[in-house]
């Protein structure tokens, strides 16, 4: 017989008001990173609202961070990964109604491009940044990144931090 390959089970983060109404994140294994769908959750309802565009394994700075490895303590959600550019962490966690990324990427050297990349599937979701990060929405993609790109020596480490929650 043909072996076949195991699907894991999404892992899972969500903050619900007492109507079962708010946010959750589900992370699936895709090939060699985890990706992730945003869901806008009313009741028995899950819509989604955004899915991370991931790169290859030949992309040095892939259009979401190469996420290899997760690890879910409690109410939070840690995942690093690498690439010959660098190495990349994320915590995401429930704060006030709201997924909270907090990203980073320990960089080896200049680069041109560092983010997060989504598809956007609805636009039923509110997104406040910090001070620290910029946002752009084309017609079908959100695009979050850091605000400043550039460290004055290298090795480096640039970060972005963002929260997601459903509109009210």
């Amino acid at each position: 017989p043909k072996p076949t390959l195991a699907v894991l089970p999404a892992t899972t983060l969500e903050c619900l008001n007492s109507q079962g109404q708010g946010i959750r994140v589900a992370f699936q294994k895709q090939g060699d990173r985890f990706g992730q769908t945003i869901f806008g959750v009313r009741g028995e309802e899950a819509v989604p609202l955004l899915r991370s565009i991931e790169g290859t394994s030949d992309e040095i700075a892939p259009s979401s961070p190469p996420f290899a490895e997760l690890h879910q303590q409690g109410e939070t959600i840690f995942l690093s990964g690498a690439t010959t550019l660098g190495h990349w962490s994320m915590s995401v966690q429930t704060i006030d109604g709201r997924l909270r990324f907090d990203v980073a990427c320990r960089l080896k050297r200049r680069v041109e491009w560092l983010g997060s990349t989504y598809q956007i599937d609805a636009l039923d979701y509110f997104l406040p940044c910090r001070d620290d990060t910029s946002w752009e929405r084309e017609r079908n993609s959100l695009t979050i990144f850091p605000a400043v790109r550039e460290a004055k020596s290298y090795p480096a480490t640039v970060q972005w931090c963002y929260s997601i929650a459903l509109k009210t």
